[in-house]
């Protein structure tokens, strides 16, 4: 028997077995919800998923996208680790993904076309050290009271 006819009820999706339609779509406060039908996935097990419904009303560039499977709601990132937004995806399109288990997140594949988000990433800003003056007036010197032993090399 053909893996497909597993998750696609006998219809084949480029001959993917992986193929599965979303069962709804709800908004709930900041994040998108898209649930599938409960299955056990390995680490790193790709998953197809058409966006079957359609994306409710409210949604904006800081709306974030979780998969719904059974009891759990997971997050999905992007291949550079970002969070994937609402903003990204699309009603009807194929939401291309890999499961990490060990998060747990799903990963958008390589072949996954997301559309530009409008979200406003956060920068990392950068570490602030305070200058500290030795007895010597040397900036930055090690200090006469410090544990470092002259010449230990540590």
């Amino acid at each position: 028997m053909a893996c497909y006819l597993y998750n696609n009820q006998g219809y084949v999706c480029g001959g993917c077995c992986h193929f599965v339609r979303s069962t709804s779509v709800t908004l709930t406060g900041t994040v998108l919800s898209i649930t599938i039908p409960e299955q056990r996935l390995r680490n790193h097990e790709r998953v197809c998923i058409c966006i079957a419904q359609s994306i409710p009303e409210g949604i904006n560039e800081n709306t974030t996208v979780a998969i719904v499977l059974g009891t759990q709601t997971i997050n999905v990132i992007t291949r550079c680790g970002n969070l994937l937004y609402a903003d990204q995806i699309r009603s009807r399109q194929i939401l291309k993904l890999f499961a990490a288990t060990d998060l747990p997140y799903f990963v958008t594949a390589k072949d996954c076309k997301l559309c530009k988000t409008r979200h406003t990433f956060p920068v990392i800003p950068v570490a602030t050290t305070s200058a500290t003056t030795s007895v010597d007036g040397n900036i930055n010197a090690i200090p006469t009271t410090s544990d470092i032993k002259k010449g230990s090399g540590k």
